[in-house]
């Protein structure tokens, strides 16, 4: 994995309820698309999964359990 993989799954890891995009962008310091595009990569891969948010448009990233 990249080093920026690295940052974002650290990141996620330790937030066990999970982070918007927004706020993976400002704790790894990356821009907002970047981080989009990373994260939906990240899912498409099975490492990270998509859970709902407090609302209807918003949803949080969370890092899946390493087996």
């Amino acid at each position: 994995m990249s080093e920026v993989t690295d940052i974002i799954l650290a990141t996620l890891e330790g937030e066990p309820d999970g982070l918007t995009s927004a706020e993976v962008a400002e704790r790894t310091g990356m821009t907002s698309y970047n981080t989009s595009t990373k994260l939906s990569k990240l899912a498409t891969y099975g490492v990270i999964e998509k859970r709902p948010g407090a609302t209807r448009r918003s949803f949080r990233w969370r890092a899946k359990p390493r087996s």
